[in-house]
């Protein structure tokens, strides 16, 4: 799957215009990334329109749900992208009530010089549109159907995005892999190696962005996908329904966690690692 667990995709996201160097930004407030940090308040920098992403991108491919905007010389994969879409949306319950724009780079040198940012993949939730170097990705459009439902911290947005990267021509569609590695695995050799932090240490955003991408992300998806398997997608909708914004306080987070899912979220992350020690 070409998004985040087939390459590494924790690049560094750079902003010119409003020159802000940081890793994975929001854009206008609005953008929602799935595979780097980002600053701790976004950039005025707006995303380019869709005239001007159609004139730089020319080429177009329609599909059921995408619409692939591309370069000449450069490919798409609409096909790949439909299959996980189709899992996608029985999985979370949610659909998309317009096309997504998909906006394909040939390079993160492209993506700088057309939009003014440097990143293997982020998404534009307001304008239901993400921005790829990769033919097919499946992590920001996670970001877009999530938005529809609401924004928590990005602990749990970039969790549930990491634990739904999933490849449906794989000979396991649903296994779920960060960089060729099932998330749980990376959790698992974390905390047998004392280095994993509990998970109310790293659920606001502020504390998740201090953690490199490679281990926070994985981390945080190994976490999703135990609440989803435990508690159900329904609860976590609920959980991100309730979201007061990626800003949201930790006592916040615990309160609205607990209401939510039951146990607090101290009890969840013991569960998760007595899950992770005895797999």
């Amino acid at each position: 799957m070409p998004d985040c667990r087939q390459r590494p995709i924790a690049s560094r996201r750079i902003f010119v215009g409003a020159r802000l160097v940081c890793g994975l930004t929001l854009i206008a407030s609005a953008v929602h990334c799935g595979s780097s940090t980002s600053p701790t308040s976004p950039s005025p920098q707006a995303p380019p329109s869709p005239q001007a992403l159609a004139q730089a991108l020319p080429l177009t491919q329609e599909s059921a749900n995408f619409t692939f905007h591309y370069s000449s010389g450069d490919s798409v994969d609409p096909q790949h992208e439909e299959l996980w879409y189709a899992w996608a949306i029985v999985h979370l319950g949610v659909t998309s009530p317009q096309k997504i724009q998909y906006y394909k780079y040939t390079s993160t040198t492209q993506m700088l010089q057309i939009t003014g940012m440097e990143a293997n993949a982020w998404a534009d939730p307001p304008n239901f549109s993400v921005h790829a170097i990769f033919p097919w990705n499946g992590h920001e459009v996670v970001h877009v159907l999530t938005a529809l439902v609401g924004r928590p911290s990005d602990f749990f947005n970039e969790g549930i995005a990491v634990s739904m990267q999933v490849d449906p021509s794989a000979a396991d569609p649903t296994q779920v892999l960060w960089n060729g590695v099932p998330p749980d695995a990376i959790a698992r050799a974390a905390l047998a190696g004392g280095q994993l932090p509990h998970v109310q240490d790293m659920a606001d955003t502020a504390s998740f962005r201090v953690i490199p991408d490679t281990n926070g992300y994985p981390w945080a998806g190994s976490f999703l996908q135990f609440l989803v398997t435990n508690y159900g997608m329904t609860r976590t909708l609920d959980f991100f329904r309730g979201g007061g914004g990626r800003d949201e306080s930790l006592s916040t987070i615990q309160s609205r966690f607990q209401q939510v899912y039951g146990p607090s979220l101290t009890d969840a992350d013991l569960a998760w690692r007595r899950y992770l020690s005895n797999e």
